[in-house]
């Protein structure tokens, strides 16, 4: 029904804008994006189109058509609008084809028996593949192994490893009402997936810091070899006081969080450099383990402060995951806040925590349950993520709000788009 041209990053945009009717494919549109993974392949089959290009930077493309497999002798009409028909994927570089994935419905049903067999065990499997079927193939564990069988059968693999070289992440729009949307190979703790983000806070940041601690240990013990090897240098006391400034600032900032130990540095001794250059440079060398985690803590920390939330204050906590404190000093539990804040908070953490840097981030719906002050700050606040994770962000949305805060080139309304 519909014919889109969409060029994501004419300007070299990092963030882009969906918007329209209800009914027009904004939520199909990310799904076409999010399907570029061994896991959700087969979204690409269960669609109906005639085609479909996805262009790349690199000047490469994937292209897939559907191919008439009917039968030539079926009349009936009903029999042939029933009838899946095949679906061929090409990878092209250049104009000349790298690789092929095809999908056709009799290879599709034999994966699915011997994806069957492999969990089950059982050596016959009764029944033909029905709609309902294969939509269990579309995510998750399910979803690979089926397409790695499909690859295996016609010597496709080249096409799923050309997969990979693309990062996909997708927020629905409903992520605080349903279960955690990611796909976990451990069961889930919660329902409520705001209690699931605090759980998940808490647990990661209690295993940092006890590689941390048992790292800074095994790093102490290689202080008196460094210093019977005569490594380190005879520094003055000015360059110590600048070192030791800088770390003293570091060890502010992560005990802040929880992190690590409040600790001051020894003050400088006359005749001591070497040795206190040596102790720096471990120290260095033991902080460095939350260079990466620490610009994460602290932009989600810097957002949450952004929002102002009523009455209360939010910061990331080792202790609690997430600490709520009401004004009047009450600890609150997160599954007490409102939707909007949840809204927020379940956001933040997985654009923040959960979406892998330098990928394709699609975000369905961003203004559900956000207060009007929030989806103003919507835009700027994904532009400064993806300027700090190096993403690419593509939001479907129906919020005037969001769409006046972002520039023309930028906005892509699916309605007058078709209407051309």
């Amino acid at each position: 029904m519909y014919d889109y041209d969409i060029d994501f990053a004419r300007h070299g945009d990092d963030f882009t804008i969906l918007t329209s009717p209800n009914g027009y494919g904004k939520t199909t549109l990310l799904r076409i994006i999010n399907s570029l993974d061994v896991k959700r392949l087969l979204y690409l089959y269960m669609l109906k189109y005639n085609s479909l290009t996805l262009w790349f930077d690199d000047d490469s493309e994937i292209v897939a058509h559907e191919i008439d497999d009917t039968a030539e002798g079926l009349k009936d009409v009903d029999t042939r609008k029933n009838q899946r028909r095949g679906l061929l994927l090409q990878w092209i570089s250049k104009g000349a084809e790298l690789c092929r994935f095809d999908y056709r419905p009799e290879q599709i049903r034999e994966a699915i028996h011997i994806a069957y067999r492999k969990i089950t065990s059982v050596r016959h499997f009764a029944g033909d593949v029905i709609e309902e079927d294969l939509e269990y193939y579309t995510t998750g564990e399910a979803g690979e192994s089926l397409n790695t069988i499909i690859a295996q059968m016609q010597d496709q693999e080249q096409f799923l490893l050309q997969l990979a070289t693309i990062q996909t992440d997708f927020i629905g729009a409903n992520r605080i009402y349903t279960v955690f949307r990611r796909e976990r190979v451990v069961r889930q703790r919660y329902e409520q997936p705001i209690l699931q983000v605090v759980y998940e806070l808490k647990e990661m940041l209690t295993r940092r810091i006890m590689e941390f601690q048992n790292n800074f240990q095994r790093l102490d013990s290689k202080l008196i070899d460094k210093l019977l090897e005569d490594k380190g240098a005879e520094i003055d006391e000015a360059t110590y006081n600048q070192k030791a400034t800088s770390l003293n600032q570091l060890i502010e900032e992560l005990a802040s969080f929880g992190l690590t130990n409040k600790q001051n540095l020894p003050v400088f001794q006359s005749g001591k450099g070497r040795i206190l250059d040596v102790y720096l440079s471990l120290m260095e060398e033991k902080l460095s383990y939350y260079e990466t985690l620490l610009p994460l803590v602290k932009l989600f920390n810097k957002n949450v402060q952004q929002k102002h939330f009523a009455n209360k204050s939010i910061r990331l906590s080792a202790q609690h995951g997430i600490r709520i404190e009401s004004d009047n000093g009450d600890i609150l539990s997160a599954s007490k806040l409102s939707t909007g804040e949840q809204n927020q908070l379940v956001l933040l953490y997985d654009l923040i925590f959960k979406t892998p840097e330098n990928s394709i981030l699609l975000i369905d719906e961003p203004e559900s349950s956000l207060h009007v002050a929030w989806q103003n700050d919507f835009v700027s606040d994904m532009q400064l993520i993806a300027s700090k994770k190096h993403l690419q962000i593509v939001a479907a949305t129906h919020s005037p709000i969001i769409v006046s805060n972002t520039s023309d080139e930028k906005v892509f309304d699916l309605y007058y788009l078709q209407s051309k």
